[in-house]
C-alpha cells in the first residue's frame, strides 16, 4: 500500500450567524477504502465542531458599559479603546504617561466617547488599588477589564539579565493579577 500526506482546507459559511469557518485537516492516508471512511469521519467531526462552536456565539452589547483598558494611551490599547468607543462603551484608560493619556482621551472624546484616564504603573500594586478605587468612586463600577499593558525587551538571551525577566513578569503577570484582584469583588 502507498501512503501520502493529504492536506485539505475547506471554507464553510454558516448563514445563521454570518460566520465563515476555515478548517484544515492533515492526515497520512492509505489508498484504500479505509482512508475514505476515515476522511469522511474526520470531516463530519469537524463540521459538527464548527456548528457547535457557532451555536455558542452570542453578541455582547457594550453600549453604556464601562471598559477599563491598561496600556490604553497608545498602540493596541488605544486601538481597542477606539473599537469599544464605536460600540458605545464608556472608557477608562490606564497608562504610565499622563500626557499620552490626555491625548488619547481628547481623541476619543472628540467622537463623543465618555473617557476617564488614570496615570498608573500597574507594577505598583498600591497604585493599582488606588486607581481602581478612584475609578469605582467616579464611574460606579467596571464591567470589562482588558489587561493590555506590556513591555518588550529585545536581544540575545545571553544579554538579558534577571532584572529584565523580573520586569517582564511584573508587567505581564503580577500587574494584571493585581488589577483582577482589585476589580473583581
Amino acid at each position: 500500500h502507498h501512503r501520502r500526506l493529504k492536506v485539505e482546507v475547506r471554507r464553510t459559511v454558516i448563514p445563521s450567524i454570518g460566520a465563515e469557518v476555515l478548517t484544515k485537516s492533515s492526515q497520512l492516508q492509505r489508498r484504500t477504502a479505509t482512508g475514505s471512511v476515515a476522511r469522511l469521519a474526520l470531516l463530519g467531526a469537524m463540521a459538527a465542531g464548527a456548528l457547535y462552536a457557532a451555536r455558542g456565539r452570542r453578541r455582547i452589547a457594550f453600549t453604556g458599559r464601562t471598559v477599563l483598558i491598561t496600556g490604553g494611551s497608545r498602540g493596541l490599547g488605544l486601538e481597542l479603546a477606539r473599537l469599544f468607543a464605536a460600540e458605545g462603551a464608556n472608557l477608562v484608560l490606564i497608562a504610565r504617561n499622563a500626557e499620552k493619556l490626555s491625548q488619547a482621551a481628547r481623541e476619543l472624546e472628540s467622537h463623543g466617547t465618555r473617557t476617564f484616564t488614570y496615570p498608573c504603573d500597574i507594577t505598583d500594586s498600591i497604585q493599582v488599588r488606588q486607581a481602581v478605587a478612584a475609578i469605582v468612586e467616579q464611574v460606579g463600577h467596571i464591567d470589562v477589564l482588558i489587561n493590555n499593558a506590556g513591555i518588550i525587551q529585545v536581544g540575545p538571551v545571553e544579554n538579558m539579565t534577571l532584572s529584565d525577566y523580573e520586569q517582564a513578569m511584573a508587567v505581564h503577570f503580577w500587574g494584571p493579577l493585581a488589577l483582577i484582584n482589585a476589580v473583581v469583588p
